[in-house]
């Protein structure tokens, strides 16, 4: 899913097939937000989060 919201574009990725796999993504996605980058030939900061990250253990 992909929502664009003021200055950022969040990219929301659903699950992935095996639990470690979400959360390896999820800490990818921390990395590229606190990265702060923003998509070509705009001012929107790219903000990426993984689907129900959070409640993976």
């Amino acid at each position: 899913m992909v929502e664009m919201t003021g200055i950022a574009l969040h990219i929301c990725i659903d699950l992935l097939s095996a639990p470690r796999h979400t959360r390896t993504i999820a800490a990818l996605c921390e990395k590229l937000a606190d990265a702060e980058i923003t998509y070509p030939g705009t001012n929107l900061v790219l903000h990426y989060l993984a689907k129900d990250a959070s409640r993976i253990t």
